[in-house]
């Protein structure tokens, strides 16, 4: 007996906007990856709170010539179109003529959306991102990936390419965070997540 695969839909960039643009996904929150078009949970208090603490922390500390998006699209090569919770960018937002195709530092908050922020990982790290935090609410944990870099390797149809953070940490609540792209100061991990 064959099991049939289940249909997968891939949509292009353009396909994708069109859609946007007429409405169909009205009251929703999508984002596109590997072509496919994907619902993001609703954000609980939690995941608000981590978000706007966040956005604040960045806002107030950046260097000169970054500035902060929160929750808005990258254009990853032409099958991504991630929307992460927060992104720093540089230059002048004012001359920001199209979604930007990379940035110096992505942040999730990870509530329910743990799985696909790890899956994040590989493709912030084929944009190039030279750092990515997943903020565990519930782990109670950041997690820190920097040094992204190209693994080549052997797939079912012949040589291939995979991307990857090169260094991983686990930060747990009595330690601090820095950041190892930007002048930020250090931060307690436990003071960027919400309050139990």
């Amino acid at each position: 007996m064959t099991i049939a695969r289940e249909a997968v839909h891939r949509f292009t960039r353009e396909e994708y906007y069109q859609m946007v643009e007429a409405g169909i996904f009205q009251d929703k929150r999508v984002e596109r990856l590997g072509g496919e078009i994907l619902d993001m949970a609703p954000q609980n208090h939690p995941h608000a709170w981590t978000v706007a603490v966040l956005n604040q922390f960045l806002t107030r500390h950046l260097p000169e010539g970054f500035f902060v998006r929160c929750q808005s699209p990258l254009e990853i090569r032409d099958e991504h179109d991630p929307e992460p919770d927060l992104a720093v960018i540089a230059g002048n937002i004012r001359e920001l003529r199209s979604h930007p195709q990379s940035a110096a530092l992505v942040i999730e908050v990870a509530d329910d959306s743990l799985r696909r922020d790890r899956r994040k990982a590989a493709i912030y790290a084929m944009a190039q991102i030279p750092e990515y935090w997943i903020v565990d609410v519930r782990g109670r944990q950041i997690v820190q990936y920097t040094q992204p870099r190209v693994v080549q390797g052997r797939g079912a149809e012949g040589p291939e390419e995979r991307f990857e953070y090169a260094v991983i940490r686990a930060l747990n609540e009595p330690e601090v965070i820095v950041s190892e792209t930007l002048a930020l100061p250090a931060n307690r991990v436990g003071d960027l997540r919400p309050p139990s």
